[in-house]
């Protein structure tokens, strides 16, 4: 029996090694996780993207809960201030990139979606976890980042809701130049 366990074992080895299967695997593990794998101190989670997994506000355990099913970053949308110093302090405890993100109201800036984007889209930062200060935030700036990133102003929206977008919605249809809900 234990022979069977090493020949399973040196063929899963092989397996590993072959061009493009770890590379492959490294990919995967490289993607936000998927709404089953986060608990309540992720609140609103959704998998928004392959990478970006986006959600309303979280504290230091959620901090940690981000590590823990494979962020690799957070993006907290927001103003400073003492809990993101903690937050900051936590995350570099847990080897986690910390970006903060000022963003303006009602909606944010083109700049400040441009550096959020920036953050985002850079492969090195993913697989990213985007939190705002209520999950409406979160749906306002996903709403926009993907207008920005050309996908048609309905599917931005559409997204944006996703995401969380409820308040600010009628803010972001008038900017995408969409009529009004009915």
């Amino acid at each position: 029996m234990q022979g069977t366990w090493w020949i399973g074992t040196i063929g899963i080895a092989l397996w590993l090694m072959a061009p493009g299967v770890g590379a492959h695997a490294q990919e995967l593990s490289r993607q936000a996780a998927f709404g089953s794998a986060v608990s309540q101190r992720i609140p609103d989670y959704t998998r928004a993207a392959p990478q970006v997994g986006t959600a309303g506000p979280i504290n230091d355990l959620g901090i940690m809960e981000a590590k823990g099913v494979g962020f690799r970053s957070v993006v907290i949308l927001g103003p400073d201030g003492e809990a993101v110093a903690e937050m900051r302090s936590v995350a570099e405890f847990a080897l986690l990139d910390f970006f903060l993100v000022t963003v303006s109201e009602p909606l944010p800036s083109r700049e400040e979606i441009a550096a959020i984007a920036e953050i985002v889209d850079d492969p090195a930062n993913q697989p990213v976890l985007l939190s705002g200060s209520d999950v409406d935030r979160t749906g306002i700036v996903w709403a926009l980042y993907r207008h920005y990133s050309g996908y048609p102003p309905e599917i931005a929206l559409e997204e944006g809701r996703t995401a969380g977008l409820t308040a600010g919605e009628e803010a972001v249809r008038e900017h995408l130049g969409l009529a009004e809900a009915p």
